[in-house]
């Protein structure tokens, strides 16, 4: 079967810029996640030589270097998202898995900050959907529970 479409320059235009804005995302957020690397190396070597006074600004700049590497992960993501390159793995998950996945992650930001996460959860609860993903999310709310407290 042959079907055509009447298109119209202004819907390719549309098309082909929302094409290039997906490939340069993609291509920012891998030239953003390359010299991340040995910055996080560099941190860990000062840390491991002993910071002395500086722990305190040290702490500062990891938790930072922590949010710059989520976002470039969330960047990336969002390119592969747009690319169909994302492949999301759905299975049954226990939610209580999932937040505790996400509290790991995101513990030492919660106690840099003086806070106290605590974790109640009412007992197996099965979904269906990407363990890595959903404690992706659940970490996301964590954070920004912690950032607004």
């Amino acid at each position: 079967m042959i079907v055509f479409r009447d298109v119209s320059s202004e819907a390719l235009e549309a098309e082909v810029a929302s094409r290039a804005k997906d490939d340069f995302l993609a291509m920012l957020g891998h030239e953003l996640r390359n010299p991340l690397a040995p910055i996080v190396s560099a941190l860990d070597l000062i840390r491991m030589h002993g910071a002395g006074k500086f722990e305190r600004e040290l702490a500062v700049v990891g938790r930072q270097l922590s949010r710059v590497t989520r976002l470039v992960d969330d960047l990336l993501d969002v390119g592969r998202m747009t690319g169909g390159r994302l492949l999301l793995r759905r299975e049954p998950v226990d939610v209580s898995e999932a937040v505790l996945l996400a509290s790991e992650r995101v513990g030492p930001l919660v106690e840099d900050r003086g806070q106290q996460l605590v974790l109640e959860t009412p007992g197996v609860l099965l979904v269906r959907g990407d363990v890595d993903r959903l404690s992706q999310a659940i970490g996301n709310l964590i954070v920004n529970a912690a950032t607004y407290t």
